[in-house]
Order: structure tokens, then C-alpha cells, then sequence
């Protein structure tokens, strides 16, 4: 999208408790108006988009995991993409879904902040929603260059890198 930005709604839902080092809604907003911006080069409609994100737990996740990939364990994030018009215009992008003590314990794991790997893991949906993905490793290589700029536009260290700053693989499993 060349440097048009329409309007960004995002739908945030907690199904559990909200944590103290959590973002805001302007902040989430911000991130998934990002991403978009970033990942995709067609003209959006001038009344905008909507994103639903939802934070949930890990029965939750691993419920729709087994029901919508026929993967019986939690993960750190799904995307489920609509991609559709809305009666007012607004252009449905879909639903993202992340499960908190997933991103607190990868985070602790990989030696970052739980809002850092937050971050990442919203981007990294919202690309989902936009039609990348990391299946084949020159689409994983495209996706996480974008996620990389992303994330160093936002001030953070390339989500990718482990403490001595080599790429991980971490991408394939996400």
C-alpha cells in the first residue's frame, strides 16, 4: 500500500486476564495497521479495515488448532483470514488469536519481554491474514524480511536472532 494509510479498526477481545505488561488498544491498533501497510501492496478501501485480535489461553488455542488445522496441541498464534466487505464498506481482514502463556514462556525461553514477543507475534499474524506465510522457505525468507523491518521500525532487535544475533528457526514452527 503506497503510503495511504485508511482507517484501522481493531476489535480486541481478552478471554483471560489482561497482564500488567500488556499494550494498550492504540498500541495494538498501531502494530496491526503496520503489518498492513508493510505486507500487502493493494489498495485498501477508503473506509478502511478491521482486525479482530483475541487473547486467550492454551486449552482455548489448542481447541481451534485441533478443530481448524487437525493439530492437537496449543500454539502461539493462529490467523484465520476473511478478507471480505462489510456492509460499510470496511474490508474485513480477519481474526487473529494468540495465547498469553505461550508468548510469556517462548519469551522467557528466548531471553526477551513478553511485549517484545507480543509485538512480534501480532505482526507475524497479521501477515497471516494478508496471504504470507513461511511454508516454503523463499515465502518464510520474504515474511520474516518483513517482519524483521517491521520490527526494527518499532525499535525492537530482529525477532528471528538468538542472544548472539544468528538467525533462528524459529519461524518454521510459528
Amino acid at each position: 500500500m503506497s503510503g495511504v494509510q485508511a482507517p484501522c479498526l481493531v476489535d480486541v477481545g481478552w478471554s483471560v486476564a489482561r497482564p500488567d505488561w500488556a499494550p494498550d488498544d492504540q498500541q495494538l491498533q498501531a502494530w496491526v495497521l503496520a503489518a498492513i501497510v508493510a505486507g500487502t501492496d493493494e489498495v485498501l478501501p477508503a473506509q478502511g479495515v478491521e482486525v479482530s485480535l483475541l487473547f486467550t489461553d492454551a486449552s482455548d488455542i489448542q481447541r481451534l488448532n485441533l478443530e481448524y488445522r487437525q493439530i492437537d496441541r496449543a500454539t502461539n498464534v493462529l490467523s484465520f483470514p476473511a478478507q471480505t466487505l462489510v456492509e460499510d464498506g470496511r474490508m474485513l481482514m480477519g481474526d487473529v488469536v494468540i495465547c498469553l502463556s505461550i508468548v510469556e514462556a517462548e519469551a522467557a525461553a528466548q531471553g526477551k519481554l513478553p511485549l517484545v514477543h507480543l509485538t512480534h507475534l501480532v505482526l507475524h499474524g497479521v501477515l497471516h491474514l494478508l496471504g504470507h506465510d513461511h511454508v516454503e522457505d523463499a515465502d518464510a525468507d520474504q515474511m520474516e524480511s518483513i517482519e524483521i523491518n517491521l520490527m526494527a521500525s518499532l525499535g525492537y532487535a530482529n525477532p528471528y536472532a538468538d542472544a548472539a544475533g544468528n538467525n533462528s528457526e524459529e519461524s518454521k514452527s510459528t
